[in-house]
C-alpha cells in the first residue's frame, strides 16, 4: 500500500494561526492543532469529508476561553497521511479514537 506523507507534498502548505502537530496511530499519522489551558474540558473538532482543521481556525480562540481545543485532520485531509482505499467510517472511526 503506498500512502503520502504531509512532508512528500510541504510546498503546498502555508502557515496558519496554530502550530500544527503529528500523532502517530499507526497505520497513519494524523495531523492536529491545539489551543486552550490543559486543565479546561478537551474538545475535538471533526471536520467534514474533503476539509482540514483550518475551517476552525476562526472559532478556535474563542472556544479555547473555555476549553482545550484540539482540531484535526482527518486521514487524507490537510496534513494528515494519505491512505489509498482507505477511507471507510470504520478506518476514520478507529483513528478519532487512537488520537
Amino acid at each position: 500500500m503506498t500512502t503520502l506523507e504531509a512532508r512528500d507534498r510541504a510546498g503546498i502548505f502555508i502557515p496558519h494561526a496554530f502550530p500544527e502537530q503529528l500523532a502517530d496511530l499507526g497505520e497513519i499519522r494524523m495531523n492536529y492543532a491545539t489551543t486552550g489551558e490543559r486543565e479546561l474540558p478537551a474538545l475535538l473538532l471533526i471536520p467534514a469529508q474533503t476539509e482540514s482543521w483550518w475551517g476552525y481556525e476562526q472559532a478556535m480562540p474563542l472556544l479555547a476561553e473555555h476549553f482545550q481545543v484540539y482540531a484535526i485532520d482527518l486521514r487524507g485531509q490537510g496534513q494528515s497521511t494519505q491512505t489509498p482505499g482507505r477511507y471507510t467510517l470504520d478506518n476514520m472511526g478507529n483513528d478519532l479514537v487512537r488520537f
